[in-house]
């Protein structure tokens, strides 16, 4: 990413991961095309042996030098092709993650809100140093997963989607966890 693409909006990070994803998809189409030419080379040198099919027609070597030129032509553009899917697939993962980070740190404060209720009634019973230090717990494994999660969707491990929510996936789980436990202990007292 550029460094002034941090501040596009969500649509403009969107379109740009989209035209990423048009470029990787006409790379993939055009993957095919050097092989096909192999193949209809190779078919038009084999139909010319008497009728019977040889995989390694005998040919001069004017025919050998021009096969090997033809063949080396198409490996190195189905090599471009491969390092031209491999550079949009990287800037699309970047941008798809850019686009995901936007929504999944918006949402971040309910998630946080979830696991903050129970832990502050929790943290009554053990004072301000006991609320205070799981809150920052709970910010460091926050930001931790999500730059993990950033660092991992660019490398293309994790889908960009998927890796971005990661975090808010863990801390809400946890609030969730947290909220179910706190609930129980609260009807089994009331009884």
């Amino acid at each position: 990413m550029r460094s002034g693409d941090t501040e596009l909006s969500a649509s403009e990070l969107l379109v740009i991961g989209n035209e990423f994803s048009r470029r990787i998809s006409a790379s993939e189409k055009l993957i095919n095309q050097p092989l096909e030419k192999v193949g209809m080379r190779m078919a038009e040198m084999s139909s010319g042996s008497s009728g019977k099919q040889v995989i390694l027609p005998n040919l001069s070597g004017k025919q050998k030098a021009e096969t090997a030129v033809f063949v080396e032509r198409q490996i190195a553009q189905l090599d471009g092709e491969l390092q031209s899917i491999e550079a949009n697939r990287n800037m699309y993962n970047r941008y798809m993650a850019a686009y995901h980070k936007k929504y999944a740190l918006s949402l971040a404060c309910f998630v946080f809100v979830l696991a903050g209720a129970p832990l502050g009634v929790l943290a009554r019973r053990g004072g301000f140093g006991v609320g205070a230090s799981i809150s920052l717990l709970f910010f460091v494994l926050y930001w931790t997963i999500m730059i993990s999660g950033a660092k991992i969707a660019e490398r293309g491990v994790l889908d960009p989607m998927l890796s971005m929510w990661l975090a808010n996936i863990v801390i809400a789980s946890i609030g969730i966890g947290l909220v179910i436990s706190l609930t129980g202990a609260v009807f089994n007292t009331s009884r």
